[in-house]
């Protein structure tokens, strides 16, 4: 299915969309109420973009163009991850053998030129090559 297909069936059937985006938000607002995300948080972004994309399949399942052996590959995927997600967040990240980075601002300084010239060597070769595109 082609994007513009896909916004078509959207506008053509949106009460059915946002039913299945309302459902979305309320299965995954105990994630939400559990870890109390802040609206900067970039998990809250995380949790936003989530629901928007798990209505997807809700829809189109609703819709009938896709298989219900689809839908369940999906649903399990999405409960593996969330399974990872929930056991992962709440440890800690240590770093044990803490090391310091003599001359810093020197390394950066020199990737910095690196990459500078690297992009214009590059991009030369395009323009010679290819043109503009």
């Amino acid at each position: 299915m082609k994007e513009l297909e896909f916004i078509s069936l959207i506008f053509l059937y949106w009460p059915a969309y946002m039913g299945c985006l309302l459902i979305s938000f309320v299965l995954f607002f105990p994630i939400l109420k559990v870890f109390r995300f802040q609206v900067l948080d970039p998990y809250f972004m995380h949790f936003v973009l989530t629901v928007f994309a798990n209505s997807i399949p809700l829809f189109l399942l609703s819709l009938n163009l896709i298989s219900s052996n689809d839908f369940v590959y999906f649903i399990i995927a999405e409960c593996l991850f969330w399974i990872g997600f929930i056991i992962n967040i709440k440890k800690e990240f240590r770093i044990n053998n803490a090391f310091i980075i003599r001359h810093e601002d020197a390394i950066y300084k020199s990737l910095f030129y690196i990459f500078l010239i690297m992009f214009f060597l590059l991009e030369s070769f395009t323009y010679i090559n290819f043109g503009i595109l």
